[in-house]
């Protein structure tokens, strides 16, 4: 089965969450890129440990507090069977959490911005060896020239998470 099933199977049974594996079919070059208009991502030359490290630190840098962190890839094996199909992935975690400033500008502006709480980062590595790739889900909110303001800050704070945590500072 390719790798572009396996993902369109993947987002399908699992959802938001396991969208990552989506990723897993574009190149990995270490470059960053834009998948779509909903995701960030980027590689990253650290293990993936490391990476996981410098994700958390660069959430804590800012002053925020990880609310929730997902290990997607232990999800994706311990259901894997149930589906008939096996995981891509040699790890993956997401981590949940929120800005109380900028998530109070999103939802000043339009209450339904409620939605884009909480914000979301991964890391996964590939189980064939091609890649270790951090990122985050973009913020969709609604319409209007106030939510789009509150959703280009929080699309630059995570920006900046991920660009961080990429770098290994």
């Amino acid at each position: 089965m390719q790798m572009n099933e396996i993902s369109r199977r993947l987002t399908k049974a699992f959802g938001g969450i396991a969208i990552a594996a989506a990723i897993a079919g574009f190149p990995l070059a270490a470059s960053s890129q834009d998948v779509g208009t909903g995701y960030y991502v980027t590689g990253t030359e650290s293990s993936f440990e490391d990476a996981l490290s410098d994700l958390e630190n660069a959430i804590v840098n800012q002053g925020l507090v990880i609310d929730y962190k997902g290990m997607l890839v232990d999800m994706l094996a311990r259901t894997g069977e149930t589906v008939g199909m096996k995981t891509p992935f040699k790890d993956a975690v997401y981590m949940q959490f929120c800005s109380a400033k900028h998530t109070h500008a999103a939802v000043a502006a339009d209450p339904l911005n409620v939605a884009v709480c909480p914000f979301v980062v991964f890391a996964y590595e590939m189980a064939d060896g091609s890649g270790l790739k951090i990122g985050y889900r973009r913020p969709v909110g609604v319409d209007g020239a106030a939510s789009a303001d509150a959703l280009v800050g929080i699309d630059a704070l995570l920006k900046s998470i991920v660009s961080e945590a990429a770098e290994g500072l």
